[in-house]
């Protein structure tokens, strides 16, 4: 399932799927960009798959799904609780 992401202050909109582990939801954007430092990313091959980089262990030309919102405290992240959420059926 599919779901639409609407901040609820600069009502920028983003398309994402829901992954759920460890009683937290993530919600994860559809396409992959180019990884950065201060962003949280999803690797669905991972052990543990919600992270993000630090300067020693940026990769080059690597790609992964941004994780955009979560009800998860412990992650420093936009919480659910800043969007409207649509779910959007195809």
């Amino acid at each position: 399932m599919k779901y639409k992401l609407i901040n609820k202050i600069s009502g920028e909109e983003q398309i994402c799927f829901k992954v759920s582990f460890d009683g937290y939801d993530y919600y994860i954007k559809n396409e992959k960009e180019q990884v950065m430092l201060n962003k949280v990313y999803y690797e669905s091959d991972n052990h543990n798959p919600i992270y993000s980089f630090t300067k020693n262990t940026l990769p080059k030309h690597y790609y992964l799904q941004e994780v955009i919102g979560t009800n998860n405290p412990l992650i420093d992240l936009s919480k659910i609780e800043e969007f409207k959420i649509e779910i959007i059926c195809f």
